[in-house]
């Protein structure tokens, strides 16, 4: 198979969209007191956040890349997380990728924002099961399921 450029975005875009499917459908993935977020958020004429998530009064935004994340990917996330913060007294931005690159991982880790960045497998799964007895997904690579215990998973 030939793989061209329009072939790389596309796998992108899906992998993309998976992650986004994968959290709407179980938020506490990312962290525990997550509600179901808004997708594909729109933010006017700033851009469009993959998930939007209200709790209480503070506001929690996503962006997830496919790719390596670079400065480009840490300045949307700031960009959004600035717009944001004209409105609600308290926002935090994730940037969620397999990876991020050093000069964004300096960029982010000097901002004033409150914004982090997941690495896709190590703090968001990819690959889950759900657990039998609490109806929990969890990463695929535990032995049992870190809520309650048990090892059973439904197929």
């Amino acid at each position: 198979m030939l793989k061209t450029p329009a072939s790389e975005d596309l796998k992108a875009s899906r992998l993309e969209r998976a992650i986004e499917d994968l959290l709407v459908d179980y938020p506490y993935l990312i962290a525990s007191h997550l509600p179901p977020p808004k997708r594909q958020f729109n933010l006017k004429d700033i851009g469009i956040v993959d998930l939007y998530f209200e709790v209480g009064e503070a506001v929690w935004i996503a962006e997830i890349k496919a790719n390596t994340c670079t400065v480009s990917c840490v300045r949307q996330i700031m960009r959004y997380v600035e717009h944001l913060r004209t409105k609600h007294l308290e926002v935090h931005g994730l940037l969620i990728g397999p990876g991020i690159n050093a000069q964004a991982a300096k960029l982010l880790n000097q901002s004033t924002l409150d914004l982090r960045f997941l690495k896709l497998e190590e703090d968001v799964p990819t690959k889950i099961v759900v657990c039998m007895d609490c109806r929990k997904a969890y990463a695929a690579r535990h032995h049992g399921c870190p809520i309650c215990g048990t090892r059973q998973v439904l197929l």
